[in-house]
């Protein structure tokens, strides 16, 4: 901000505000020359960034994004002497290498098995989440929802970049198109049958079950959930419901062990009471 602010009262840069009286500006005046500067040679700035970010549908996460932005601004000249701010040419070469080519690559597999010359690679790209989700709708028979798509996208995007690798759409593509039952048909299927089961008791058995995490269950693999509701999950939903879980009994005779306590306590102190005044007949008629 400083940086542009000193650019508005230069004489030697463009654009140059009037000043009057000098070294003083208006608020008008300086809106206008931004947006003089901006049509002149568009820039952006770190919120800029995140704003441009959740608009053209990028989707970075907050860390690859602020990571990537940082980055950029460290290998590309300053923008009016700004550190922060970074002409759009610069970003868009920068971020369109980035996603270009960015790794992992793709090693080619050594002709021997014990072969030390290094391999070589491949660069492949990568996605964001839009393209995928694109790829997704317009090449699989069914129609996805988007939190289910971002979530696969999610299990092989690179973590240090937020995209994923080109390679890695395939895996995603077999993922979704897996037969099998997923989570709603198989928490459908358990209502179906009678079963007043919560949402995270069953998350907690199809995740038990789906061992190879597909997200995904086949018949062995339904018939093994509805097994392990009805001897681990059941069990304790019924005694939780009559009153006798480990917990419920656990606070029960404590309550009870504390109602009696008090109860012996005045015993006690009955007792005491009536050994140590005896022999007042006052003392004797109160108690």
């Amino acid at each position: 901000a400083w940086s542009l602010w000193r650019v508005m009262l230069s004489f030697k840069h463009e654009p140059i505000v009037p000043q009057r009286p000098p070294g003083f500006i208006s608020v008008a005046q300086a809106r206008s020359a931004l947006m003089g500067l901006m049509e002149q040679e568009p820039f952006l700035s770190d919120d800029m960034f995140s704003w441009w970010n959740s608009l053209s549908q990028l989707a970075l996460p907050d860390a690859c994004k602020h990571k990537l932005y940082s980055k950029i601004c460290a290998q590309t000249p300053d923008f009016h002497g700004a550190p922060n701010l970074v002409r759009w040419v610069d970003l868009s070469r920068r971020l369109k290498s980035r996603v270009l080519k960015s790794k992992p690559y793709l090693n080619r597999r050594g002709v021997g098995a014990r072969s030390t010359a290094p391999t070589k690679q491949y660069v492949v790209g990568t996605l964001w989440f839009e393209v995928l989700y694109d790829i997704v709708i317009t090449s699989m028979p069914e129609r996805y929802s988007r939190d289910e798509v971002r979530e696969h996208y999610m299990t092989y995007a690179n973590p240090s970049t937020g995209l994923l690798p080109v390679d890695r759409v395939y895996d995603v593509i077999a993922k979704l198109g897996r037969p099998g039952v997923k989570f709603d048909e198989f928490a459908r299927f358990v209502k179906n049958l009678g079963m007043q089961v919560d949402t995270p008791t069953l998350r907690v058995a199809f995740n038990r079950v789906d061992i190879d995490q597909t997200f995904t269950l086949d018949l062995e693999d339904v018939e093994l959930g509805i097994t392990l509701l009805l001897r681990t999950v059941f069990p304790k939903l019924v005694l939780q419901k009559i009153g006798l879980s480990t917990e419920q009994i656990v606070r029960h005779a404590a309550f009870w062990l504390s109602v009696l306590a008090v109860i012996f306590f005045f015993l006690i102190m009955s007792f005491m009471s009536l050994v140590s005044s005896r022999g007042s007949p006052v003392a004797s008629s109160l108690q």
